[in-house]
């Protein structure tokens, strides 16, 4: 894709980690401890939420048709009061049809793992009054590459990404977002994603590409909109 944002379902935080890898023919086994990265809301009573480490542990396998990966997460909220475990699996994979042509798919979803989904509106943990809350979230995308020569190919994709209602997180987060955002502020309830393009690379390492992107917006107040743009 043209688009910086990605597919909005994809991880897109980079973090420290302390990673093991084993390899294993033409697969891979890997677990990694990782730095937290804070982007919980509210933040009061204590300064941040996720200051523990997450845990990941993830399986890659490569074969001549293609490959596949599945990977999961553990991520710990805490606050002076309470603590609360989230976790988060994916599964994805590339499918070659052809010299020519090519798939690739991915889901993902869990509870709490919000800060790794890019249409997330920082909905991973929130602290109401009853306890701590986290968001359920899941998406997918799927893309489907065409080869018209070694120089030209084109992709379309779309990709799907929706939060379960959860109204005490909703407005607690609210009530902290909307004094910097405005009070007219809701998290996600779900976004919509297409992408057409094509790419052009008459040399190595160097690409021309122009992109078509669609999006739709709902938020849990039922609001929408919608973006419509070119890239390149």
């Amino acid at each position: 894709l043209v688009e910086w944002n990605g597919t909005g379902i994809a991880p897109t935080i980079r973090q420290a980690m302390l990673r093991y890898s084993v390899p294993l023919g033409k697969s891979r086994v890997d677990l990694a401890v990782e730095n937290s990265i804070g982007s919980s809301w509210p933040k009061a009573p204590v300064a941040d939420f996720d200051t523990n480490f997450d845990y990941v542990a993830r399986f890659d396998h490569n074969t001549d048709w293609g490959d596949v990966s599945v990977r999961g997460v553990g991520t710990q909220y805490h606050t002076d009061q309470q603590h609360k475990w989230g976790f988060g699996a994916a599964a994805s994979s590339r499918v070659n049809l052809g010299p020519k042509d090519s798939l690739v798919a991915l889901v993902a979803g869990g509870d709490g793992i919000g800060r790794f989904m890019y249409n997330a509106a920082v909905q991973g943990a929130v602290n109401t009054s009853q306890g701590m809350e986290l968001w359920s979230g899941w998406g997918a995308h799927l893309g489907y590459t065409h080869k018209w020569s070694d120089q030209l190919r084109s992709t379309v994709a779309s990709a799907y990404t929706r939060f379960d209602e959860n109204a005490k997180a909703n407005t607690a987060a609210r009530t902290v977002i909307a004094a910097g955002a405005g009070s007219d502020f809701y998290p996600n309830h779900s976004i919509r994603q297409f992408w057409a393009n094509s790419f052009y690379t008459p040399y190595k390492n160097f690409d021309v590409g122009l992109d078509y992107t669609y999006g739709k917006r709902e938020t849990f107040n039922g609001e929408t909109g919608s973006i419509s743009r070119l890239t390149s």
